[in-house]
């Protein structure tokens, strides 16, 4: 027995040192590592995620009338407003400290923090920053919200314990003797903090789209009332249709309230406004475009006619502002061509720039 574990571990020294000795080899005769041979085909890759999803459905067996995707996402929502709540309590007596907290309660306290690889795949979503105080907010791929100064150090995560998926809106703003954090998940829930994500609440006022849908854009108007406008994707249970929704909020984005509905489809919306300076809400609905007033009243302004060959897909706007210009560009994609336009006159006119 002694002289066959002798005889494995002498075969497997020697195989591991003729790969390398080969790898060598091959290095020097083309100067780079030889190809990698295990990588998976397109096919191979679809085949895969089908056998994968295949998995994942087996693995959660469920009712045939029963929608365990919707029961895990009750049960999320559930733990979270649960975690909420505790943490909501613990600051109202005072207890709640970011530098020491209950790992065990009544066992054991402590700090967790972050130590390893500095070099971990990933990517930020969006960004607000303080130049008041160099301060920046970032909004990383897996839910957290990131506070660190402007020169990239003193990271630290202000919603360790629990998640914000897809993070599409984020904003720090003065909100009455606040200064308020909030965040805007595409699942669709708006988030808000008054105390630098120690303890978070919910906004009201989207039960529609948090029924069957999604927030696809989100803009805040720099006027004195934060003035904050969505765009959503949700379902009208009783003409049985999808919807493209606008909603507004004028309380610093505790509540929000609907202004309009419609059939087209949410990626032929979307709005823009300028982040510094108090500029118009301009909104497109494909090929149309409005400004959206104070009161939620939709302006017509213009008509772009895209030279794309045929309907819409996407239409995307930007632009900047100052005391003396207001300028607004949008384009417009289907396929695999996306076409320019830019107007200097408050939208009333449009210059084609091209297409790519």
């Amino acid at each position: 027995m002694k002289m066959m574990k002798r005889i494995f571990i002498l075969l497997s020294i020697a195989a591991v040192l003729f790969t390398i000795a080969y790898m060598a080899v091959q290095k020097e005769e083309t100067g780079l590592p030889p190809r990698p041979i295990d990588r998976m085909s397109v096919d191979e890759k679809n085949t895969f995620r089908q056998q994968r999803d295949d998995w994942m459905e087996e693995m959660h067996r469920s009712a045939p009338d029963e929608d365990w995707r919707l029961v895990e996402k009750e049960n999320r929502l559930s733990k979270r407003q649960t975690v909420l709540a505790n943490r909501k309590e613990l600051s109202h007596r005072g207890k709640l400290s970011r530098t020491n907290e209950d790992l065990i309660p009544g066992v054991l306290e402590g700090t967790w923090k972050e130590l390893g690889s500095n070099n971990q795949a990933g990517r930020i979503l969006t960004v607000d920053v303080d130049y008041q105080n160099n301060t920046i907010y970032a909004a990383s791929e897996g839910g957290n919200i990131w506070k660190g100064n402007i020169d990239g150090s003193n990271w630290t995560s202000l919603n360790d314990y629990f998640q914000i998926d897809h993070i599409g809106f984020l904003k720090r703003f003065q909100a009455g003797a606040n200064m308020r954090l909030i965040a805007v998940d595409q699942s669709p829930y708006v988030y808000y903090s008054d105390d630098e994500g120690a303890t978070w609440e919910t906004a009201s006022g989207l039960e529609n789209p948090q029924n069957w849908g999604s927030i696809r854009k989100t803009v805040m108007r720099a006027d004195m009332l934060n003035t904050m406008y969505l765009v959503t994707s949700e379902w009208d249970y009783v003409d049985w249709v999808g919807l493209t929704s606008l909603y507004t909020s004028v309380d610093n984005g505790e509540s929000f309230q609907l202004v309009q509905s419609f059939i087209e489809g949410v990626g032929q919306f979307d709005l823009w406004t300028s982040k510094i300076d108090e500029s118009p809400v301009v909104m497109a609905k494909s090929d149309t475009i409005f400004f959206v007033h104070e009161n939620g009243a939709l302006e017509q302004r213009s008509v772009i006619d895209p030279t794309i060959p045929s309907s819409i897909g996407k239409v995307y706007l930007g632009g900047h502002s100052s005391a003396t210009e207001f300028v607004v560009y949008a384009a417009f994609n289907e396929g695999d061509q996306t076409s320019f336009y830019v107007s200097s006159d408050s939208c009333l006119t449009w210059n084609y720039k091209g297409v790519v």
